[in-house]
């Protein structure tokens, strides 16, 4: 054996042994760091989180006869059910409270790992390269609590490292493992099922063009026979059809690039679009600066090809499919993490890891700052709200609504869906409740609110827009409820849309409103 290869070997194995533990130290530190605000609150402040943690409530004590009465369950194969599988799994054992937090974090760690694990295809080593991808954890899936796309992100790129590491497989094994795989993705989130095809695709088409294919025919065949493991998830959406859905197949105008630009603002999110470009631009230059000037990474290109498709995407892809918002910006997401995993630190580079660490550590602790000064928001906010409904029976249908306050606002202090949590304290029915057919299990018992405008919006002008848009009439539905919460400032406009002799003041608390409903039939002056 020559002296060269085993200098390489030593260094090889000094990599995985003491550099190694050196990076998993790092992750491990960097996690924690980002973790710190989920251990000191109970209810992380971010948007959706509330709707979700209050399904899961439902789910977990669907024999308890007031919310049996309000909510029911139908288990269909539609996609997105990453959280309510885990709730339903983990809540039986753990409170809901850490059930919740508990996914946050495996969420997370799931990018990191399959951060790791594409990089380590790339590098054949460990490398501290993917440590980058940390500041992308908290993108607008975590801070809008996207919850299924976020471990779905994860687990499409473990999935898409597996099918780089399983070229050699023979193909029927391969093929089945791959099977279970989209499958499984499927069933987490769509996108995390759509994207690991878009990885697979342009995976093998660059593999077609780096080796010269010389039987592209061939190639075909082989690309078609490795596309029939994405053949049960057709059957799946066509048995998920709920034929009591009446949501439609909206699909948002194209974009043109110039303005989808902006959309780099959701890779990190902390509230504030202004800020969130500032931080994405200034990381993209600080990392061109270590891989074009600095050198302390190289661009390895074997992922070029999904990143590419990945790109294009982004730009060519409504915002808006169904009832699903924001589609373009997690394509570039996933992207962007892919790229993190292409890079691969030079002599120099690692040379300088604990730097590179530090200055990770740094942001992210800045990051985590403000997630704490946000999130201590909500909880006020959060306490507010319930010290408010106190005295509201169990069982009361509420409709919970902000007005005169922007959509960012509530974004930044986490109260978007406050409304969620009269659920999990007076087993509530509230508007706002996911229960969409074809995306969640949850249905609403009551007619009137199973074929109401989409119910879903928490500001008072969508609920307008969306019962015109409908020619429905808000006023006679809010004759349904019991009482009515209005959260924002108190200038009296939020009732010009309202039956103001229907409604009588309760109670105010920190900006929170709460009326109850007078159920006299509406008279002809009633305003919309």
């Amino acid at each position: 054996m020559s002296a060269e290869v085993m200098e390489t070997r030593r260094s090889r194995s000094s990599i995985g042994g003491g550099f190694g533990i050196e990076i998993a130290a790092s992750m491990a530190v960097l996690l924690a760091i980002a973790f710190v605000p989920l251990l000191l609150f109970p209810y992380p402040g971010l948007q959706d989180y509330p709707n979700h943690l209050a399904r899961a409530f439902i789910l977990l004590n669907q024999d308890d006869p007031v919310l049996a009465k309000l909510y029911g369950v139908q288990w269909t194969t539609i996609p997105n059910l990453g959280w309510d599988l885990w709730a339903v799994a983990v809540g039986r054992l753990l409170p809901l409270e850490w059930t919740g937090k508990l996914y946050l974090a495996l969420s997370s760690a799931a990018i990191m790992a399959g951060c790791f694990a594409l990089n380590r295809a790339v590098a054949l080593r460990w490398t501290i390269a993917p440590l980058l991808a940390v500041p992308f954890l908290f993108n607008a899936g975590f801070a809008r609590g996207f919850l299924n796309f976020e471990l779905g992100a994860g687990c499409a790129l473990l999935a898409a490292a597996w099918w780089v590491w399983s070229g050699k497989m023979h193909w029927l094994p391969r093929l089945l493992l791959a099977t279970i795989c989209c499958t499984t993705l499927y069933t987490i989130h769509l996108y995390a099922w759509a994207f690991y095809g878009l990885f697979v695709l342009g995976y093998e088409l660059q593999q077609m063009v780096e080796r010269r294919e010389p039987r592209p025919a061939l190639f075909l065949a082989r690309l078609v026979r490795d596309g029939l493991q994405a053949a049960p998830v057709p059957f799946m959406l066509f048995f998920s059809h709920d034929s009591s859905s009446a949501q439609e197949a909206t699909v948002r105008a194209f974009q043109f690039p110039f303005v989808r630009i902006f959309h780099v603002q959701h890779l990190i999110d902390l509230g504030h679009p202004v800020v969130n470009c500032i931080l994405v631009v200034i990381f993209a230059l600080i990392v061109g600066a270590a891989v074009a000037r600095l050198r302390w990474f190289e661009v390895r290109r074997n992922y070029a090809f999904p990143i590419a498709l990945s790109v294009a995407l982004f730009f060519l892809l409504p915002d808006q499919i169904g009832e699903t918002f924001y589609v373009a910006w997690r394509v570039l997401l996933l992207a962007v993490l892919v790229a993190i995993a292409s890079l691969v630190p030079t002599k120099e580079g690692e040379a300088r890891s604990r730097q590179i660490a530090i200055g990770i550590a740094m942001l992210t602790i800045a990051i985590s700052a403000a997630n704490t000064w946000s999130w201590r928001n909500a909880e006020r906010g959060r306490e507010a709200f319930i010290e408010l409904t106190r005295d509201i029976p169990d069982g009361s249908a509420v409709f919970v609504v902000h007005s005169g306050m922007r959509p960012p606002q509530l974004r930044a202090i986490g109260l978007y869906h406050v409304g969620a949590f009269a659920v999990l304290t007076k087993r509530a029915l509230v508007q706002s409740m996911f229960a969409l057919p074809g995306q969640q299990p949850l249905r609403f018992r009551d007619q009137w609110m199973a074929t109401a405008p989409r119910s879903s919006f928490t500001f008072l002008a969508d609920a307008k827009r969306e019962f015109r848009k409908y020619d429905a009439d808000l006023a006679s539905h809010l004759l349904h409820f019991d009482y009515v919460v209005i959260h924002g400032p108190d200038n009296g406009d939020d009732l010009l849309s309202l039956s103001q002799r229907h409604l009588a003041l309760i109670r105010k608390s920190e900006g929170f409103r709460l009326y109850r409903v007078d159920r006299k039939p509406l008279t002809a002056e009633t305003t919309r």
